[in-house]
This record gives C-alpha cells, structure tokens and sequence, in this order.
C-alpha cells in the first residue's frame, strides 16, 4: 500500500514537471534592449507611470515599451529647438501647403 501511495507521487511529480517543460517550449521568451535617456537640457528628468527617469542613465526595458519614453524624449528636443527659435517640423510643412494656394 505505501510503495503504491509513493509511486502516484512520484508519477504525478514527473507528470507536472513534464508539462511545465512542454509549456516553457511554447512560451515567447521576453526580449529587453537598453535605452539611454537623453533628455534636452531643460529637461532633468521625466516622470512616466510614477517613475522617474534621469538625464544620461541607461535603463532595460522590455522591447515593445521603450516607444513611450523615445517619444517623451523627442519632445523635449523639439520643446527645446522651439526655445531656441527654431521651427518645429510641422510648422515648416503647414508654411509650405499655405504657399502653394
């Protein structure tokens, strides 16, 4: 009676651990990528999801995410060159479909 109790543990053992093995096959496996923040000079930071991000450091990121954050920090250029008197790439392209009229 006890080998027979022994032997439907270690089955149901090898029988769970073949099925996590099989289900780790078909898993996608998350791939990361390094961001370095770069951010305008007036721009010490920024803060997304209540985390904040410094100037000048490297952070890993899952590969789909960093989109949001290389977003913010294109604004901050873009804020920037306005600061500067530069003109912003949609100022130039709406200035060129007005002189065609």
């Amino acid at each position: 009676m006890f080998q027979a109790k022994r032997r439907a543990e270690v089955e149901k053992l090898a029988l769970d651990a073949a099925i996590l093995d099989e289900e780790r096959k078909y898993q996608i496996a998350e791939e990361y990528e390094f961001v370095t923040i770069s951010l305008a000079p007036f721009a010490a930071m920024v803060t997304l999801d209540g985390t904040m991000y410094f100037h000048g450091s490297i952070m890993r990121w899952r590969t789909r995410s960093p989109a949001t954050l290389e977003d913010v920090m294109a604004r901050t250029w873009e804020h920037q060159n306005e600061i500067q008197g530069q003109r912003r790439k949609g100022d130039v392209a709406w200035e060129a479909t007005r002189r065609r009229r």
